[in-house]
């Protein structure tokens, strides 16, 4: 099977396990399906690669060593660590296996259209949901999955920035428009904190590309952008106000209702009971701070247990800790596996993205620009989900696959022509397979940019 094949698949199956669960599946089905098929695409990749290194192996290494530990010290055994590391540890894989992968310049465009396609589905499987089903239940997002309702929301955050990193370079109205419609997921799921992080994260990234491009003198590009997201306020106002707690502010003036949602959010958010529970992510988040830097540090230097959270341990971590509800992912991860661990964690992704940064001068064509902000775009989505809403955006490879993939793409020495302009990859490609055909891989020694990738 070709490089290409395997990694389309690879992307279909983790887009698809939703549908493959609502068929009736029961959920460890879905899940031996998805995981013992990634394994399978992705052993020929990996059985090539001649065993190059990429980066951040030794924090994945250290990540995986921390939470086998855990589990044995806290008795929950290294079949419950497995459990635990082996999505972080599916990414690493896939990562590896692009950074090495065979791939032409066409390969990667049909693949990048193909997952822009599997995002769309996102949104017309809601759709369907919604209008045919006559639907709106949390757990069910899209094709993605039938059992979580987080992705709703870290979803279409993801999918927005890398289209808007796209419109920033290519300036189509329509994918502005696109952008937006992924919210149409959040809603069909009836969560709420999308209708927050959206427009937060939309002007976040306006600013971000005004910095980058130093454009502050020429802020004619940002009109379309911000017309959009104007016309689109009355549906943000309306997705929320249909959402639980927010119904009463039905009919209130733009800046009285955005004040009001923003202070329910936080009382929400931010509760302690007087039996001394926490409920919130916010209250949990500033918990679990008061502990590490207490008394009580000692108690995750291995954490609780890599099982400690799951509904089957009884969630003891959650009844030893005090919380009602809502965990953030670097609370989750300290809570199960230790700060340690959880640090690991951080360090691998801020690796990938330091090195990121410092590819930029390399980025000469638009898209190798568009697709180098998406990169920056979607790791700084990854940090605001993991430290202020959840830990879904690591698991299940919905988000992290197509993340580490661009990552490797725009940072392997191997892809160094696919992001080159369409005449300088050609002319480029015909000078190398003339004077050194050997040399390269057949990113560079295919014949005028054609061929097969193997």
């Amino acid at each position: 099977m070709k490089t290409y094949h395997s990694l389309c698949l690879l992307f279909i199956l983790v887009y698809t396990r939703g549908a493959i669960e609502r068929m009736g599946l029961p959920d460890i089905a879905s899940k031996f399906i998805v995981e013992c098929s990634l394994i399978f695409l992705l052993y020929p990749i990996l059985r090539h690669t001649g065993n190059r290194k990429a980066p951040g192996g030794r924090w994945v290494a250290g990540y995986v060593a921390l939470t086998v530990l855990s589990g044995i010290a806290s008795g929950d055994g290294i079949y419950q660590s497995l459990l635990y590391f082996r999505w972080l540890l599916y990414t690493y894989l896939v990562f590896w296996a692009v950074w090495n992968a065979r791939l032409t310049r066409k390969d990667m465009l049909r693949l990048n259209t193909m997952i822009l396609g599997l995002w769309i589905l996102q949104v017309a499987a809601s759709l369907f949901h919604m209008f045919v089903l006559g639907e709106r239940v949390e757990a069910h997002v899209g094709t993605l999955t039938a059992g979580s309702g987080s992705p709703a929301t870290v979803f279409p955050i993801f999918a927005m920035v890398y289209v808007l990193a796209f419109y920033y370079y290519k300036r189509s109205v329509w994918m502005i428009v696109l952008a937006l419609s992924f919210i149409l997921v959040g809603y069909a799921s009836g969560k709420r904190a999308v209708f927050f992080f959206v427009p937060a994260v939309y002007a976040g990234s306006l600013l971000w590309y005004v910095v980058r491009e130093r454009i502050a003198t020429n802020l004619r590009v940002l009109v379309a952008p911000a017309a959009v997201f104007v016309a689109c306020i009355p549906l943000l106002i309306f997705g929320l106000v249909e959402s639980k707690r927010f119904d009463h502010l039905r009919g209130l003036p733009i800046g009285t209702f955005a004040a009001e949602a923003l202070k329910v959010a936080e009382e929400y958010d931010n509760r302690v009971y007087a039996s001394g529970e926490t409920f919130g992510r916010t209250a949990n988040s500033k918990a679990m701070v008061s502990r590490l830097f207490g008394d009580e540090s000692g108690d995750y230097l291995l954490g609780l247990g890599p099982a400690s959270m799951r509904p089957s341990s009884g969630d003891r971590a959650k009844a030893e800790m005090g919380i009602a509800y809502g965990a953030v992912g670097w609370v989750e991860n300290t809570m199960s596996v230790g700060w340690p661990a959880m640090f690991a964690h951080i360090v691998f992704y801020l690796l990938l993205w330091s090195k990121v940064y410092r590819r930029r001068p390399a980025m000469t064509s638009n898209y190798a620009k568009a697709l180098h902000f998406g990169c920056h775009l979607g790791f700084a989505v990854y940090f605001l989900m993991y430290f202020t809403y959840t830990y879904s955006y690591a698991m299940a490879g919905w988000l992290t696959f197509v993340q580490v993939y661009c990552v490797a793409i725009v940072l392997s020495p191997k892809h160094e022509g696919l992001l080159l302009n369409e005449t300088v990859y050609r002319r480029q490609c015909s000078r190398v397979y003339q004077t050194r055909p050997n040399e390269f891989g057949p990113n560079m020694a295919l014949r005028h940019g054609r061929g097969q990738s193997s």
